[in-house]
């Protein structure tokens, strides 16, 4: 038993000793359940993610072509007003015409009474 003063085989046959308890035991069973537990989890995480992702594109998509809609509906009011104001200018201009007209008109009726 003399090999029983050489520490390294000591460490050797405790460490087999120590790794055969486990296997006897189940434990390499025990962590391999653990770990496909584990990894069922992180791909059910997983798809739950892809899902989300796939719901949030829809919903940019849905609200980039709402952002449009409104953009164009707002180029189209800010057009029609552009027009109605012209018109209003329009209509404004030939109104002050009528009553400088109007005016010189009456004043001249004035100049010759």
């Amino acid at each position: 038993m003399s090999f029983l003063y050489n520490t390294n085989i000591v460490v050797a046959l405790g460490f087999l000793l120590f790794v055969a308890i486990l296997v006897y035991f189940g434990a390499p069973k025990m962590i391999l359940s653990k770990l496909d537990a584990r990894s069922l989890r992180i791909k059910a995480d997983l798809d739950e993610a892809r899902a989300l992702r796939d719901e949030a594109h829809t919903l940019l998509a849905a609200y980039e072509r709402k952002q449009k809609e409104v953009k164009s509906l707002a180029d189209e009011i800010v057009s029609s007003a552009r027009v109605d104001a012209e018109r209003a200018a329009e209509s404004g201009k030939e109104e002050i015409r009528r009553s400088v007209a109007r005016r010189v008109q009456k004043a001249a009726d004035q100049i010759a009474a």
